[in-house]
């Protein structure tokens, strides 16, 4: 068999996205549940966390929510939303938080907005229900939350 050589050449095609492009989403999450002493439970009020125990809120599930009643900042990738609970504006990467639903990708305040977290410490998962705040929407740093 005869080997010919080929002149190398190059090809440039122009990028084209086959999939969904996010841009930079920030929030702030907040559960419903967790309150005051006298004000807690899915009661429809937000900020009034005391931030101790009489504070604290046991879920149908027996589970008590306690710190996820503080802001917690959430970034966005396409579709998908995350963080981690905080507490006094600390983060706590041991508590992410994930599968929110019940917003839509538009600056402004959404209600009932559910999602998951996870105390990785004892392994155990919490089921929430509260306020999202979507605050900055950059359209122009994509896929960078």
């Amino acid at each position: 068999m005869k080997k010919v050589w080929v002149e190398p050449n190059i090809a440039v095609q122009q990028f084209m996205a086959n999939e969904y492009v996010a841009a930079c989403v920030v929030g702030i999450i907040q559960c419903v549940y967790p309150g005051n002493c006298k004000s807690k439970g899915d009661n429809g009020r937000y900020d009034d966390y005391n931030g101790n125990q009489t504070g604290w809120y046991k879920d149908e599930e027996g589970k008590l929510h306690g710190i996820c009643g503080y802001n917690a900042l959430i970034t966005f990738n396409g579709d998908t939303a995350s963080g981690f609970e905080a507490v006094y504006g600390v983060t706590q990467f041991d508590r992410p938080i994930y599968d929110i639903s019940g917003y839509e990708e538009e600056v402004g305040t959404y209600y009932n907005v559910t999602w998951t977290s996870k105390d990785t410490r004892a392994n155990t998962e919490y089921h929430h229900k509260g306020r999202l705040m979507i605050t900055d929407i950059d359209k122009t740093r994509p896929n960078h939350s």
